[in-house]
């Protein structure tokens, strides 16, 4: 009896043993290890770019930026870009603000400025960008952000000579479709009409603890980080480099564009994106083409149109479209030329 069960379990273990040589050759697992090793170069990255935004949307409150946005005037579309840059708020948190600002009258141009700079870029964005993809390009993400944020926003201020008063550009929101796909967003906009932002806007919400805004920050961006070194791995292990020189190489006249485009469908979230495209430049992606995927991404994900499209009229949603998706396009094919 004894040697029957000692020889079960040998041959378990052999078995064992068999099937693991075997799946060690296998895609998936060199998917699991390359998905393993990306994510421990970026994780400390992703947990204190979280860590920065979190500390800030703790002791600045939206309040406090709300306020500032809406004492601005032309002057201040400069400063409106850079608190864009600094701003821990999410997308779907900015735009139902922005339109609450609106209404009470604060003016287009930095308003405009602060709505496209915002979801370009913030503090936990860049560190995970300097880290994973290096300083240079961190700052030249910065950079195309704010100078998109001070042109479009000055674009905007031309326009709303023209429009005048808010509901020439702004939905009413008794006929604002709310068919928008996405559970996150279409909170942002019952918050909206529930009063919530305008109670944000009061001052009269105070922001959560340090530890509780972590911990909300890692339960969202985890879940995309995750999902994307996985995706990322898949792509080092079944994509030709070749083809990525090919489409988005140095060498592709359309590079740029295509990377642009691409942004629009397939970006998730700051975080996620990294990974993504540090594997792709390492098989031949140009860092221009990169560039304009950060760029577009944020801007004109699937997300952020049915919102926009939600909120605003053509004539805002065809300014802000022109400005993004032009200004990545040209920003991507000047840093190429220049670096």
């Amino acid at each position: 009896m004894v040697k029957n069960v000692s020889g079960l379990w040998v041959n378990t273990l052999v078995n064992l043993g068999y099937w693991a040589g075997i799946f060690r050759h296998t895609h998936t697992f060199k998917i699991m290890v390359y998905a393993w090793q990306l994510g421990s170069g970026l994780w400390i990255w992703f947990f204190l770019g979280l860590a920065i935004t979190s500390a800030i949307a703790t002791w600045v409150s939206p309040a406090t930026l709300a306020k500032s946005l809406q004492r601005m005037h032309g002057w201040g579309l400069l400063l409106a870009a850079v608190l864009g840059l600094i701003s821990p708020l999410a997308t779907y948190s900015v735009i139902p603000l922005a339109v609450i600002m609106l209404r009470q009258g604060a003016p287009l141009a930095p308003i405009t400025a602060f709505m496209i700079s915002s979801p370009l870029i913030n503090p936990a964005i860049f560190t995970m960008t300097a880290g994973g993809m290096g300083m240079e390009m961190a700052l030249a993400r910065t950079i195309t952000s704010f100078a998109l944020a001070v042109v479009g926003g000055w674009l905007a201020g031309q326009c709303e000579k023209r429009w005048g008063f808010a509901e020439a550009y702004l939905r009413q929101e008794d006929t604002a479709p709310l068919h928008v796909p996405l559970r996150h967003y279409r909170k942002s906009l019952d918050g909206l009409r529930s009063g919530r932002f305008h109670r944000i806007l009061a001052g009269s919400e105070k922001a959560g603890v340090w530890l509780r805004n972590f911990g909300l920050q890692i339960k969202f961006a985890s879940r995309f980080f995750i999902l994307a070194l996985i995706i990322s791995a898949g792509v080092r292990e079944l994509v030709s480099p070749a083809l990525v020189m090919q489409t988005v190489g140095e060498a592709s006249m359309y590079s740029i564009m295509l990377a642009a485009a691409a942004g629009i469908p397939f970006y998730t979230c700051g975080g996620a994106a990294i990974p993504m495209m540090q594997v792709l430049a390492s098989m031949g992606m140009s860092r221009g083409a990169i560039l304009a995927f950060f760029i577009t991404g944020p801007a004109t994900n699937i997300s952020t149109i049915f919102t926009l499209a939600t909120l605003f009229k053509r004539n805002f949603l065809s300014l802000y479209y022109a400005v993004t998706l032009i200004g990545a396009i040209g920003a991507g094919y000047l840093y190429q030329w220049l670096f």
